[in-house]
């Protein structure tokens, strides 16, 4: 079984077998019924399921969002099979749009760092030749015409290159 945490509309639900999806928001879940998927409004800080019920974990862009992100990686710990996966994504320091709701703008070596503490690493990807600190160099621009930025960037470079996957296994 694959959680799909913090699923949102089901944008990646959708596609999953033998997946279930958990969302803090309700409105998102009610739109992601349409996937005929079993779905729960839950807290990742919070897990309602057994220890090691999941044979792989699926997080995207939902860790920077959480303020008790070290008690949401322990329930992802816990929630998990033993030597089995939990694919993470989050946002690279280089995104030229900053979301107003994330909590944390840190780099992929703050991040590997902190999940490394939970889960063996088997891989982290920054798939695009850009450094790290790029959003930096566009804090002077106002947001809106980062937004703006964004999106023409967005024509010519995959979204993906805007973020990393870090997969780690729970040992």
């Amino acid at each position: 079984m694959i959680l799909d945490l913090g699923c949102g509309k089901g944008n990646y639900l959708k596609y999953m077998k033998n997946a279930i999806g958990l969302d803090i928001n309700l409105e998102n879940l009610i739109e992601a019924k349409k996937w005929n998927k079993p779905l729960i409004l839950g807290d990742i800080c919070y897990l309602p399921f057994k220890d090691e019920t999941f044979d792989e974990i699926f997080v995207h862009h939902v860790l920077e969002h959480v303020k008790e992100v070290k008690i949401a990686l322990n329930e992802i710990r816990r929630t998990v099979k033993w030597r089995r996966i939990v694919k993470i994504y989050v946002p690279s320091l280089r995104t030229v749009y900053n979301d107003p709701t994330h909590i944390w703008f840190k780099d992929k070596y703050w991040w590997t760092n902190l999940i490394g503490k939970y889960f063996k690493l088997l891989n982290v990807e920054l798939p695009a030749n850009l450094p790290d600190n790029f959003s930096g160099k566009f804090n002077f621009i106002p947001i809106r015409f980062r937004k703006a930025i964004s999106y023409f960037i967005g024509k010519f470079v995959s979204p993906y290159s805007i973020e990393f996957r870090i997969v780690g296994l729970k040992e």
